[in-house]
């Protein structure tokens, strides 16, 4: 069995160094302010479950010291902790802030950077069907789960923070 783990490794290692490169190292347009090419971060959809952290840690594997890695972690309001004081304080929004800590210990050197995408309930089911009308396939509630959490990482719009 050693063996299948070292080639399944391997083979997720290489998939992960494939799309990070070809992603990393297409030609950039958009220069910083200071006239050199911007350094783009690489961002990871992140949830805080042992998927995501493997991939972000395959990530960092892959990209050169400098380059800045965002875990993307999105949050639909829950209306079962209306009440609370945070509403955003979802299992993957707790799991993705403890991950993004073991982050940062196990690899200090890099630039993390965690950024919370908080979607309002009624935002939500506004862009639901559109969303589901794109989601193939479309078989359970983790299909449209998953869909829902890409549509709003994809679109740009969340709150950098240290992960407290």
């Amino acid at each position: 069995h050693a063996a299948l783990v070292q080639q399944f490794t391997q083979q997720l290692q290489q998939a992960v160094h494939r799309r990070v490169h070809n992603f990393y190292y297409a030609p950039q347009t958009e220069p910083s302010s200071t006239g050199s090419a911007a350094v783009p971060p690489v961002g990871v959809l992140f949830s805080g479950g042992i998927d995501s952290v493997v991939l972000a840690a395959l990530v960092h594997h892959a990209l050169p010291a400098g380059v800045p890695i965002e875990l993307i972690n999105v949050a639909f309001e829950n209306p079962r902790t209306a009440r609370s004081a945070d509403v955003y304080r979802v299992p993957d929004r707790v799991a993705g802030k403890e991950s993004y800590d073991e982050l940062r210990e196990l690899f200090p050197t890099r630039v993390w950077k965690f950024i919370c995408v908080d979607v309002p309930r009624a935002e939500l089911e506004a862009m639901r069907e559109h969303i589901r009308s794109l989601i193939a396939p479309l078989r359970s509630v983790l299909d449209d789960s998953i869909g829902c959490a890409l549509w709003f990482a994809a679109g740009g719009r969340g709150l950098l923070t240290d992960g407290t």
